[in-house]
């Protein structure tokens, strides 16, 4: 919404009960994990044991270390009645200590909330460059001109 230009990297997705080898496969992939700035968690809302599953997320985060800011989304929401949906935010949230976003990629829903989410956070964490800047103001007419350097 900003217009500040960000990389997103998809990582491998949940990791539980996997031979070592594989593990070892994936570390180069995970090691991106290391180098963001902010994190987002996306969780299947409608998967039988996603709780278990966050929390094995959440323990291999720990374990590498990572300590940057999250996003907590639940994708899936339209597999979930209104009910199961607030349950599966307390129960989730409450695991995380986050507060989760329900979305639903296949029906386009929440996106806007989760852009905005997004935007919001990366604005507190993401180290400004001087073109994010000069984009953002040129969007709302405070283009300043660059001084040249001597």
């Amino acid at each position: 919404p900003s217009g500040r230009r960000v990389i997103v990297t998809d990582t491998v997705g949940f990791i539980q009960n996997l031979p070592t080898e594989l593990v070892e496969a994936f570390a180069a992939t995970l090691e991106e994990v290391r180098q963001a700035h902010m994190l987002a968690i996306v969780v299947d809302a409608s998967h039988p044991d996603c709780e278990a599953q966050l929390a094995t997320v959440l323990e291999t985060l720990a374990d590498m270390g990572c300590d940057q800011p999250a996003l907590l989304v639940l994708n899936k929401a339209d597999r979930l009645s209104a009910r199961e949906q607030r349950a599966r935010r307390l129960t989730l949230g409450d695991v995380s200590g986050m507060s989760p976003l329900c979305i639903s990629a296949l029906r386009e829903s929440g996106l806007r909330e989760l852009r905005q989410a997004f935007d919001s956070m990366a604005a507190r964490v993401v180290p400004e460059t001087r073109a994010n800047r000069q984009r953002r103001d040129a969007a709302s007419g405070d283009s300043v001109p660059e001084r040249a350097a001597g």
